[in-house]
């Protein structure tokens, strides 16, 4: 059970408005698209120039995409809502992000000398970052990257949970959850590679990511995996939800790109209600050891390995934070496999050389290469 309400306060706090409606029913109703939501269609034509044109020009560009609607933002469609913003698309390379405290706010531009240019810090890389800025009332409202892609999200409609026991669960999760798990674990281990170091440099910039899974943009074009919904350490909100110092650590990683937290209230719905986990099967460990294993081998080599200790576990019971011990076990791994891979986990994290962290990684990658489900945890997916 308290599990189930981790899992519970965590898709509250994240991904629906109305938390606990009442003391007897909790109701996790249809949660609203992910921040930044892209589109694989709205792709610029060159992806090596866009984005480096002068600020003249691009102010010209803005200006011209929201004089082209008579109401801004508002007037645009919505990409995404989330508990502390809307994100507005306005062009095929921009999204406007609005405060929900401003939500009835519309900005008048009247020039594009109103816009303030922001240099893109990641000039290569979708991770949603700032382009330009206006300032209403001496607030600055940000323009941001649109990023390209698939949200890794699901639909969590009809999830109703009567006295803390499912009435009944809706199976197009299950569904929606097989597709995100195969776009994800299809992905070339480049694609890791690239994430994990992007993941770095945010961590070294002082920002932290989100690890909510639709957050994930699946990039099925370039064969990557991009980041929305990035926000810096030093917010309230960062302060208050992760460990300090802990921000981005493997855990986190990992529980976004299997959506740990859809699983582990779906395991509990199953244990509470032997009837739901016999009419409803989705199996898919071999998918989610190979993106345990393409994520650990790449924090090997990028030599980005945050773990996490005990005492981070009770920071915050809103916090998504599992044991990595638990991330593992949805892969079917044992005990002994998962002491073993935080074992060599704790050799690469303490390594002084490339060549031991890769020593490491090697025997982490042997643990899943020579596995068979055999073995079993008790975690039956």
């Amino acid at each position: 059970m308290i599990l189930l309400q981790k899992s519970i306060l965590y898709y509250n706090s994240t991904k629906n408005k109305n938390a606990y409606s009442s003391k007897d029913v909790l109701k996790c109703a249809s949660h609203t698209k992910p921040l930044f939501q892209g589109n694989i269609d709205s792709r610029p034509s060159d992806d090596s120039d866009s984005y480096h044109s002068t600020s003249s020009a691009i102010q010209s560009e803005i200006f011209n995409a929201v004089k082209a609607n008579n109401s801004f933002p508002q007037g645009f469609p919505v990409l995404g809502k989330g508990r502390s913003s809307t994100v507005y698309g306005i062009s095929p390379k921009y999204v406007f992000k609005l405060p929900v405290r401003h939500n009835d706010l519309s900005i008048n531009i009247t020039s594009s000398k109103d816009i303030e240019i922001i240099s893109d810090r990641y000039p290569s890389e979708y991770l949603s970052q700032p382009l330009a800025k206006i300032i209403v009332k001496n607030e600055p409202f940000y323009l941001l990257k649109r990023v390209p892609g698939k949200p890794g999200s699901m639909d969590y409609t009809q999830l109703t949970y009567g006295y803390g026991i499912p009435n009944y669960l809706y199976p197009q999760c299950r569904e929606d959850y097989k597709s995100f798990i195969k776009d994800v674990s299809d992905m070339p281990y480049s694609a890791y590679e690239k994430l994990i170091r992007n993941i770095k440099r945010l961590d070294n910039d002082g920002k932290c990511i989100d690890p909510n899974s639709n957050n994930l943009m699946i990039d099925k074009i370039s064969s990557r995996l991009h980041l929305v919904d990035i926000d810096e350490k030093d917010t309230a909100a960062a302060i208050r939800m992760y460990p300090p110092g802990k921000e981005n650590n493997i855990c986190y990683i990992l529980s976004m790109l299997i959506d740990m937290s859809f699983l582990n209230l779906e395991k509990d719905i199953e244990f509470l209600d032997r009837e739901l986990s016999g009419r409803y099967h989705h199996r898919q460990p071999r998918r989610r050891r190979r993106i345990m294993n393409n994520v650990l081998k790449a924090a090997c080599n990028e030599n980005f390995i945050k773990l996490v200790d005990p005492s981070d576990l009770s920071f915050n019971p809103r916090s998504p934070l599992f044991k990595l011990k638990d991330l593992l076990k949805t892969g079917n791994l044992n005990d002994r496999h998962c002491n073993d891979i935080e074992d060599y986990l704790r050799q690469a994290a303490n390594a002084t050389t490339l060549y031991s962290r890769r020593e490491a990684s090697q025997k982490i990658e042997e643990i899943f290469d020579n596995f068979s489900d055999s073995y079993g945890s008790g975690f039956s997916r």
